[in-house]
């Protein structure tokens, strides 16, 4: 979870796993001519029952969060290489 605009995320080493999720959903996400666009919960439902996985409404809600951090700071890295191309 994110408390702060620019506190680290928290993250239980318990739950490892969803990383490795993530990166999954996020290697099959659409790219569109605006950017990314957000992993969805069909997309979540669906890697869940092609992987056999039963996944708590929580880690829902913590993949579901990792990619609000991942589209940020995409946003944040899209911004400063309009600005350095633009010098």
């Amino acid at each position: 979870m994110v408390a702060d605009e620019d506190e680290e995320p928290v993250f239980p080493a318990s739950n490892q796993h969803l990383f490795s999720i993530f990166f999954d959903l996020h290697a099959t996400r659409p790219q569109t001519g605006f950017g990314m666009s957000a992993i969805t919960y069909e997309a979540i439902d669906t890697y869940a029952r092609l992987m056999r996985l039963e996944l708590s409404a929580w880690e829902v809600r913590m993949l579901r969060q990792m990619d609000q951090v991942m589209m940020k700071a995409n946003r944040i890295a899209s911004k400063a290489e309009s600005k350095a191309a633009k010098k």
